[in-house]
């Protein structure tokens, strides 16, 4: 339930700014879920009378936040890339430019939810240094991804699984943004970084998948 200080439940954002009825939407609900738990959107609980659980209420000083990080995870399945993308304005840029590769100009995507007449103003946005929590990125879908993949399968793996030919370095990001870490890794290990930042994301690629190693192991002597 919303409250007069301008407090709504997610269920009533995304009806406000979206038009759409989030229990009628499963995957955009978990990954808006997944989005709040990675605090890219400061919440309240309360717990109103009568009540054993708390109800979450999202700010209206969180609307930027939440509408950009929405928009954000149509391209970015990886709610936790979409908090870095929020905080680490060098790993917004790159990533950026990654889009705009996929996206600008290539008639071989064709995809409906696609609103060309925004992904520019999109894009440039995004490559600026302005706050996403206090401006509001233009939307550049005409469906948001979230209702439209919703067996697991993202708007970016959608474009791996129609081949688009890319270059070593943005075939290494989008495989990385894809949560496939393993191809990932081993493009970055053939990877010959020109740049400080492909040298950035290739070191993260290699410590990653370092990580999800040593956690399966450990996780499969627990098990044994």
């Amino acid at each position: 339930m919303s409250v007069d200080n301008g407090e709504r439940s997610p269920a009533e954002w995304v009806a406000h700014l979206f038009k759409l009825k989030l229990s009628q939407h499963k995957y955009l609900k978990d990954k808006l879920t997944s989005l709040l738990r990675n605090r890219v959107v400061l919440t309240k609980e309360i717990l109103e009378p009568g009540r054993k659980t708390m109800n979450i209420l999202i700010p209206e000083s969180q609307r930027c936040a939440l509408r950009n990080a929405v928009l954000l995870n149509g391209f970015i399945d990886d709610p936790a890339k979409v908090n870095r993308v929020f905080n680490d304005i060098n790993y917004r840029h790159d990533i950026a430019n990654l889009l705009v590769k996929l996206f600008a100009g290539n008639n071989e995507l064709t995809d409906i939810t696609i609103a060309r007449t925004s992904l520019d103003s999109f894009f440039t946005m995004l490559l600026s240094n302005d706050d996403l929590k206090a401006v509001q990125l233009p939307n550049p879908f005409n469906v948001l991804p979230q209702t439209v993949y919703n067996q697991g399968v993202s708007m970016m793996q959608s474009i791996m699984l129609k081949g688009v030919t890319l270059g070593e370095a943005d075939a290494m990001a989008l495989y990385y943004l894809t949560g496939d870490i393993e191809r990932a890794h081993t493009l970055a290990l053939k990877f010959k970084a020109k740049s400080e930042g492909a040298e950035l994301l290739r070191q993260k690629i290699i410590s990653d998948y370092k990580q999800a190693l040593n956690f399966q192991k450990n996780f499969s002597f627990f098990m044994n």
